[in-house]
């Protein structure tokens, strides 16, 4: 039995601003862990908050 709290691709697309394809692409590189069942993955609220911690900032590093 899955215990938790969790999220699905599309909750998580919104939290991270981005599309549920690319949720998916982190899903299967490894770099997001979740749960699948059948042809839907949960992804755990504590495993998008670590995400959301330690993923690289996006775009050019400021200058200075």
């Amino acid at each position: 039995m899955i215990e938790g709290k969790f999220y699905t691709v599309a909750e998580v697309a919104d939290i991270l601003g981005t599309t549920m394809r690319q949720v998916q692409r982190l899903l299967s590189g490894g770099l997001l862990e979740g749960v699948r069942v059948g042809r839907e993955w949960l992804i755990p609220v504590d495993e998008v908050e670590r995400y959301l911690k330690d993923r690289r900032p996006r775009g050019r590093p400021p200058q200075g």
